[in-house]
């Protein structure tokens, strides 16, 4: 093998291209005369903290673990009749009243004599 002298470049009014220009053809020249270096690849870092992902402990993402399911609910009464038979529906109707009665959402009043009352049927 022969080595090469770098050539010299001509001269140019700004020194660091003529540097830089020198300084490629060098080390292109250096590069092809010596064999390449082969890199390793290491699996792990060196530094000495600990993390779960050393330790391969993993967390298990929650938004994929939430599950909600609900009872199917049977079909709404049409009527109050149907829905005094169910008992969901008697319980739910006397929570709603008691909460009216407790936060005094109707209070009853007797009648004055000049009102005209209609009756419920």
């Amino acid at each position: 093998m022969t080595q090469t002298q770098p050539q010299p470049t001509p001269l140019n009014t700004n020194p660091t291209s003529s540097s830089l220009q020198t300084q490629q053809t060098t080390s292109a020249q250096n590069t092809e005369n010596q064999p390449q270096p082969v890199p390793t690849i290491t699996s792990q870092n060196q530094h000495p903290m600990q993390t779960r992902g050393k330790n391969r402990i993993s967390k298990p993402n929650q938004k994929f673990t939430l599950l909600a399911t609900t009872k199917p609910l049977t079909s709404e009464p049409t009527t109050i009749i149907q829905a005094l038979k169910d008992e969901q529906w008697r319980k739910a109707a006397s929570t709603d009243y008691d909460a009216h009665m407790r936060n005094h959402t109707w209070d009853l009043v007797p009648a004055s004599p000049n009102q005209n009352l209609v009756g419920c049927r």
